[in-house]
Parts: structure tokens; sequence; C-alpha cells
């Protein structure tokens, strides 16, 4: 029996399980969508890796690009997805007993605008220039204002 399908990711389907051992038996995460607002290019929401099917077995299907969690293998838990880039968790091995799954990563709101318009934040971004814009960064609540849109 094939192990684990691979998780889609933004940019790209999940790979399927091809086989019943080895590297074929489970599917690797889809690649998440890669973006430079921030200057850099950056994937986010990468799928998550495939588990592996049998005890023994020592390969997983790897997490997508964008912060995607590797599929456990042997007896093991998938790894959780990287947090502020909104991966998704790798699938846990078909022989794991235990009750805690990896999770998902935390997602992030990146926004870009001329700085000459921003007014205000809440929160605590992260903001950085570009140029002459500035790209706010938010990993957890809060507000930006803008004089004009």
């Amino acid at each position: 029996q094939a192990g684990g399908a691979g998780g889609g990711g933004a940019g790209q389907a999940g790979q399927n399980a091809s086989g019943s051992s080895g590297s074929g038996s489970v599917g690797d995460g889809g690649d998440g969508k890669q973006s430079n607002i921030t200057g850099s290019d950056v994937f986010y929401a990468g799928g998550g890796g495939g588990g592996s099917n049998q005890a023994n077995e020592a390969v997983s299907g790897a997490g997508g690009q964008g912060g995607g969690g590797n599929g456990g293998h042997s007896s093991q838990q998938g790894q959780a997805g990287t947090n502020n880039l909104g991966g998704g968790a790798g699938g846990c091995s078909q022989n794991y007993s235990g009750s805690q799954m990896g999770q998902g990563g935390s997602g992030v709101v990146i926004l870009r605008c001329p700085t000459s318009i921003i007014a205000s934040t809440t929160g605590s971004p992260t903001i950085t220039q570009v140029g002459s814009d500035s790209v706010v960064k938010f990993t957890g609540t809060g507000t930006l204002v803008t004089t004009r849109f």
C-alpha cells in the first residue's frame, strides 16, 4: 500500500504516492507562491509532505517551498509548518501512535505602499523601506491607517 500523498501548496499541487515502499511510497508537498513584495523573493504557503506507510521506513515526503513541514517516517509525527510563512504540516507516519500532530504555520499579512501615505500603525508590525515604499509586515493583530489611498 502507498503512504501519504503530499499536501497542495498555494502554487503547486502535492505529489501523489506511486509505490508501496521507498521514495515512491510518499508524495512531496506542493510549493507555495513566490512573492517579492518585501524586496526579496520568498515562498509562502507550501504544502506538507506525506507520511510513510511502514514502521521501519526511513523516507517521508518533503515539505514544499514556503514552509511546508516534512512528513513523518518510521513511527514519527509530521513536522509543523513554518510560522509566518503559512506552510502546511507534514502528515504523520501510519504507525505514529501519539496524540499530538504537527500544526500548520501561522500566516502573515504584508502591505507595501508609499511611505508618504502612512499615518499610523497599531500592533507590532515590522516596517522596512524599499525605495520610496514602506513594507509593513504583521505577524499578529494590528492596523495600518493611511492618509489617502
